[in-house]
Order: C-alpha cells, then sequence, then structure tokens
C-alpha cells in the first residue's frame, strides 16, 4: 500500500509518528513479512508521489489506513502552511497564534509541525509537548483592556506588575484608533515598550484612514502599519517594534513585505490550520502482482528509504 497526497506540493509531516503507530499495532505475526519505506519527515514532496509504501499481508496493517491519512493530512497541512507563511514574512518571526482556531487537543502534534514547517514562537504549553521547549510568547487579550474600562495605560500596567519580566506588548487597536492608543503607551512607558500590537477586524477602517480613499484600508493594512512607524518614529519610539495579527495569511504578508509595511512581527492563526494537504492510501499489487483501482498503480519514488521497525 502506497500513501500519496493530491495539492501541488507539500512539507510532509508525521511520518515519525505513523512509523511509530505502525511498529507497536502491527501484530507479532506478520511482522517478518512486513516492510516499510518512507521519506525522511520535513521532505517536500511533489503531486501524487509516495511518502509512505507499506508492504506485507493486509490484515496486519489495512486497518490503519484512515489513521495514517488523518495524521499526514494534519501535519503536513500545518508543515506546509508553516512554511509557506514563514517564506512570505522574509525572515522576520512569525508568530504560532492558532490555539482558538481549533480543539486544544491539537496543540502538541500543530506545534510541532509548525516547527518542522520553520516556525519557532509559540504561545502555548501544549505547542511545546512534542519540541524542545523555548520561551513562550504571549500578549495582553482585548478583555484585559475591557476590565479597565477601555483604559490601555491602566491595563498594560496590570500587566507589568503580573508579568515584570515579560516583554511589554501594547494592544492597541480597542478603540480603533490605534496612532492615538500607541501615543499613549509610548508616553507613558517610554523605553519600557517593546512592541505594539494591530488587530483591526477587517470590517472596521482605523480612525487615522477613515479621511483616505483607498480600496485597502480595512482591518490590519500596510498603510496603517507605515503610518504607525512614522508616527512611533517621531515620538522617539525608534524602539517599538510593530506586529500584526488579524485574518493574515501568506498572500497578505507578502504584501505587507512587498509594500515594505513596516512590520516587524506576524501573528498567524487560521492560515495554519486550513485544510491544504489531503492524503490517500492505495492499495496497488497484490502478492507482487500489479493490482489496483482504474487509474491507480504503483508508484516509483527515490525519496523514500527503507524503514527498521523491528530489532531481530
Amino acid at each position: 500500500m502506497q500513501f500519496f497526497h493530491r495539492s501541488s506540493q507539500a512539507l510532509v509531516a508525521g511520518i515519525n509518528e505513523v512509523i511509530e503507530i505502525l511498529t507497536k499495532a502491527i501484530p507479532n505475526r506478520f511482522r517478518a513479512q512486513t516492510s516499510i519505506k518512507a521519506v525522511i519527515e520535513g521532505t517536500i514532496v511533489a503531486e501524487r508521489q509516495p511518502v509512505l509504501e507499506i508492504t506485507g499481508p493486509y490484515a496486519g496493517f489495512g486497518y490503519l489506513e484512515g489513521i495514517i491519512d488523518g495524521l499526514l493530512a494534519r501535519r503536513s497541512t500545518v508543515a506546509t502552511n508553516a512554511l509557506q507563511l514563514v517564506l512570505a514574512a522574509k525572515g522576520k518571526s512569525v508568530v504560532y497564534m492558532a490555539d482558538r482556531m481549533d480543539d486544544f487537543i491539537n496543540q502538541p502534534g500543530d506545534g510541532y509541525a509548525a516547527r518542522i514547517g520553520g516556525m519557532d514562537s509559540f504561545i502555548t504549553e501544549a505547542n511545546y509537548a512534542r519540541q524542545p521547549k523555548r520561551k513562550l510568547y504571549g500578549t495582553m487579550p482585548h478583555a484585559l483592556i475591557q476590565q479597565f474600562e477601555g483604559n490601555l495605560v491602566q491595563a498594560l500596567i496590570a500587566y507589568k506588575t503580573a508579568f515584570p519580566n515579560e516583554p511589554l506588548v501594547a494592544l492597541i487597536d480597542y478603540h480603533n484608533d490605534c496612532l492615538s492608543e500607541a501615543r499613549k503607551a509610548l508616553a507613558h512607558f517610554g523605553k519600557e515598550l517593546t512592541a505594539v500590537r494591530v488587530d483591526t477586524a477587517s470590517d472596521l477602517i482605523d480612525v487615522s484612514l477613515q479621511k483616505l480613499k483607498g480600496s485597502d484600508l480595512n482591518g490590519v493594512n500596510p498603510t496603517l502599519t507605515k503610518m504607525l512607524r512614522a508616527e512611533l518614529d517621531r515620538l522617539g519610539g525608534q524602539h517599538v517594534k510593530i506586529i500584526a495579527t488579524s485574518g493574515l495569511t501568506a498572500e497578505r504578508i507578502s504584501d505587507f513585505e512587498q509594500q515594505d509595511g513596516k512590520v516587524d512581527i506576524y501573528g498567524v492563526g487560521t492560515a495554519l490550520t486550513s485544510q491544504k494537504v489531503f492524503f490517500t492510501g492505495d492499495a496497488v499489487l497484490l502478492d507482487g502482482a500489479n493490482q489496483a483501482k482504474h487509474g491507480r498503480k504503483i508508484l516509483q519514488s527515490e525519496q523514500l528509504i527503507p524503514i527498521k521497525l523491528w530489532k531481530k
């Protein structure tokens, strides 16, 4: 049985987990007759090229087909999406913020897959469950500002009191007036202010842009972030970084970079877990002879290497 994907190109992740499952799940009586070939974890594989090949008695592994398809699909989707986002950002940090986009139980596997794709900034402990732990990345929520009746400075004081050793990042879109809120934060905290985060919803136009004419003024956009950079610099805030979040995709990040949008860090959620890579398992040989559904056949690939599952 061979497993392949249907995307134009995919960064394959989940192979190591599949191998672990096969090692434990194939019954002892079938192991001597079973062999495995697979691509190396993190390999980029073209459409309809095999990533995994299992040869042996079907009764030993056939029941795992759906599990393997699903695991490879999920991990490879997140890894592929992460790679596209990282490439679009051209060396700037991309923060994993997909914790609220899916079931909490997916966070360990998704964090691992995103790391395969090149991401190294995560916001929950669960993201690090299957990879070496690094420092968590976090910022204040809108709800914290709400607790202080919309007063950003008071919310930042509370945040700094609770987390005195953490970078101070101001969330500046609560009143849909990012420049005004950035001025307040910078005036009060000065050099202590590490960054400002812009999270304007796509159905809003920031106050500072409402007199301008243009088709790309909604939500977080390059015009807004460039205006914000200029205002921070004018007030002596050259040290303050700009973080852009809210609905970002690889295409949107590319737009920011092409327009020199002055963003230092991108935070991404939905675009990481949006399903793009689907896998299929095909039984293509029977007792060594060609036997498969119409249109399918055994696929040859130099990327497949033999995998030793059990010690003799």
